[in-house]
């Protein structure tokens, strides 16, 4: 049976009044967008008008600026209400962090603008803690990231001035614009930290006694992005085994309790393109054993009271070399570099592995014996 002419003028205006529908939801959802953007739109007259886009939280470092509709069009070749685009950060993949995402228009001579931060960093949370932020740059847009984060924080804010990408003196500089945002409440893991002791914790397993005591946090280090925000500083005595853990980094000889441990770390990399070989020798008699990465490895993990892990996949917890002096022993004290840490992190949950000794001379080491130690931390120093 065929369509009558009146028909299809029918089936034609209802096509024309549903895509007019939808165009004008499309117009709609973006003048939406923009009217939530507003609010955090500030102008200097003589360098740009700047605007925070949107805020992405790790591993999804995504920003997709556009809507279905704006992609269908632009699929069509129709570009009136803006263009659809998928830009992907430089630091996607990351675990815990977060990156603002900023657009601009400039008022200066110079099309592509940056920001730096205002004062010693640009970041700072409502419980007054600082953070040191990296540009990341996608064409136009620019996003500042920010490894980590105190997870008992309920807002961030970046304060930030704008100027030319490449200046040239002199160049313009912009007043100093804020932009907050509120940050999603985590759900703590850990027990209240008056419930735990501030140490010595001693555990005593498989034949193997540890004792984990003085856990302190540092104040912020503003370092380059692979050095961590802090330092979380332990004491950790192991009798009975040895530490046999991929991320501890340095050579460790001559300290009683601990394994001859060689580490190798390519520098210059972003963290998830970073690789590492870490080779423990153990002594059974007089047979020595290289036990390295893929083998009995395990991670000593330390992890914030809401279940983030603070040791960065491509950073390494170190106990400093020091020369005793003339009947001391070396201090078991040891250095973890942290991100995320921060007045929150009140108490932490340590994770490591511990080798045994041989059976006898000839055999190998037997698997690791994991310790999990939950402890109060010292934040005295942390602000």
């Amino acid at each position: 049976m065929q369509m009558t002419s009146r028909k299809r003028k029918q089936l034609t205006r209802g096509m024309i009044a549903l895509f007019s529908v939808c165009l004008a939801g499309g117009a709609l959802a973006v003048a939406v967008r923009r009217s939530q953007i507003r609010h955090q739109m500030q102008t200097d007259p003589a360098v740009a008008t700047a605007w925070l886009i949107q805020v992405t939280h790790g591993p999804n470092h995504t920003l997709t600026r556009g809507s279905t509709v704006q992609r269908w069009a632009n699929q069509h070749n129709i570009h009136a209400l803006g263009d659809y685009e998928v830009l992907t950060g430089s630091f996607n993949g990351e675990p815990n962090g977060i990156e603002f995402w900023f657009d601009y228009a400039s008022h200066t001579g110079d099309k592509n603008l940056e920001c730096h931060r205002v004062g010693p960093t640009a970041f700072v949370d409502d419980l007054g803690q600082i953070y040191h932020g990296f540009l990341d740059f996608q064409g136009k847009t620019v996003g500042v990231y920010l490894p980590g984060y105190d997870h008992a924080a309920h807002r961030i804010t970046a304060n930030v001035r704008w100027m030319p990408r490449r200046p040239a003196a002199p160049f313009p500089v912009s007043r100093p614009m804020t932009f907050s945002v509120p940050l999603t409440a985590s759900r703590r893991i850990l027990p209240p930290a008056s419930t735990l002791p501030m140490g010595p914790i001693t555990v005593i397993k498989g034949g193997i006694t540890v004792t984990l005591s003085d856990v302190s946090l540092s104040p912020p280090r503003l370092r380059s992005l692979y050095e961590g925000q802090r330092d979380l500083i332990f004491q950790l005595r192991i009798q009975g085994g040895e530490i046999a853990d991929d991320n501890i980094s340095m050579p460790l000889e001559g300290v009683s309790g601990l394994g001859t441990r060689y580490f190798i770390m390519l520098q210059g990399q972003a963290p998830s393109a970073q690789k590492q070989t870490i080779t423990t020798r153990f002594r059974a008699g007089n047979t020595v054993y290289m036990v390295g990465n893929g083998s009995n490895a395990d991670n000593l993990t330390i992890t914030d009271p809401y279940g983030i892990s603070l040791v960065p996949p491509s950073l390494s917890v170190a106990m400093p070399v020091i020369k005793p002096r003339k009947g001391q022993k070396a201090s078991p004290f040891w250095i973890a570099p942290v991100t995320g840490a921060g007045k929150g992190t009140d108490c932490v949950q340590f994770h490591f592995g511990v080798q045994p000794p041989a059976r006898s001379p000839k055999a190998m080491p037997p698997a690791l014996i994991p310790f999990d130690i939950p402890i109060r931390v010292s934040t005295e120093a942390a602000p």
